[in-house]
């Protein structure tokens, strides 16, 4: 699990990942994010980092909510899952009010079981989520004495004429 150091390179993985994720990869990704907010805000609660704290407890939450307001209730296994994501947004609420680091593993482990129950299912071949994204190749570079990052995101994008 990442701590509050590694964070934000994490979310700029996630931020590329999205782009050419399929819709359950996109229910996968949420729910990494989850358990990798949830660690970074015990962490930062470990560490006496209050701003840290909320800001990665929030994102938790509101990764969370995304993932609530996706549930097709024409399938019967919705409501089940909802029950599941309640129970775990009352954790990262008990974390969040209490500064309760019990709530964030006890969140975190519910959250890591079910990114593995999502992982299993086969991904069906379908497209990604994201049409026409923008697909994106990175490397390192070293000049000067500096390693820097180099991003090619390809000349064709937009209309052509």
């Amino acid at each position: 699990m990442p701590t509050i150091t590694e964070m934000p390179e994490k979310l700029k993985e996630y931020a590329v990942r999205v782009t050419s994720a399929t819709p359950l990869g996109l229910t996968v990704l949420t729910f990494e994010l989850i358990a990798d907010c949830a660690a970074a805000a015990k962490d930062a609660l470990t560490r006496e980092e209050p701003e840290l704290f909320r800001k990665y407890a929030e994102k938790a939450r509101s990764a969370l909510l995304q993932l609530m307001n996706a549930l097709d209730f024409e399938e019967p296994l919705s409501a089940q899952l909802l029950r599941v994501y309640i129970y775990v947004d009352s954790c990262l609420s008990s974390a969040y009010f209490g500064k309760r680091a019990d709530k964030l593993d006890e969140a975190g482990k519910l959250v890591r079981i079910l990114l593995e129950s999502f992982r299993s299912l086969p991904d069906g071949g379908e497209a990604p989520a994201m049409e026409n994204a923008e697909r994106i190749f990175a490397g390192l570079t070293y000049k000067n004495g500096k390693l820097g990052e180099y991003v090619d995101s390809g000349e064709n994008r937009g209309y052509q004429a």
